[in-house]
């Protein structure tokens, strides 16, 4: 019995020496904070096609009076060249609306190039010919500039001047618009 007895309290003893303790005890531990990268845009992306209408006065330069108002439709392409610099190509369907003549329709075809002011502003020069189907109408060019700004993702907010230039004639009429534009592909 002594042997038994012995026997059980050697194994107690190597129970003991090998308990678990509280610190041994394995707790599961709870995930980390989940980290979710969301791409954020920097910028307006420019070199894509846009279609947009504007609107404005129409400055005819003999009398000397704002008898009229443009409006027009206007569908085109940007081409970003490098970090800063935009050509574009760009053709215009229009109208005009004077109280003296009524209204007239005009189309025409525009080549611009500018620089970008940072991430969304766009200042550019614009050069082009059209025709203008009044009677006393004709074939044209068109010169001027303008800047337009990234507003969102797509839209385009511009403002615009353009001097106009019957073939063979001094600049007859100056027009100041404002515009948007809806740009694709993003």
């Amino acid at each position: 019995m002594k042997t038994t007895v012995a026997t059980l309290l050697g194994a107690l003893g190597i129970l003991a020496a090998n308990a678990v303790s509280a610190a041994d005890i394995a707790v599961p531990s709870m995930p980390g904070p989940v980290v979710v990268v969301v791409p954020v845009e920097t910028g307006f992306e420019w070199n894509r096609f846009f279609a947009g209408v504007q609107g404005g006065a129409w400055y005819e330069l003999d009398p000397g009076a704002f008898d009229s108002f443009r409006g027009a439709t206007m569908v085109g392409r940007n081409i970003v060249l490098g970090d800063r610099f935009v050509v574009g190509a760009e053709a215009v369907g229009g109208f005009y609306y004077t109280a003296a003549e009524g209204i007239f329709f005009d189309t025409m075809g525009m080549a611009r190039a500018g620089i970008l002011l940072g991430d969304r502003a766009l200042a550019y020069g614009t050069i082009g010919i059209g025709f203008d189907f009044a009677p006393l109408g004709g074939a044209f060019m068109v010169a001027g500039g303008g800047v337009e700004v990234g507003a969102g993702v797509n839209l385009g907010v511009r403002s615009e001047i353009l001097a106009f230039r019957y073939l063979g004639e001094p600049v007859s009429f100056i027009s100041g618009t404002v515009g948007l534009s809806w740009y694709f592909g993003r």
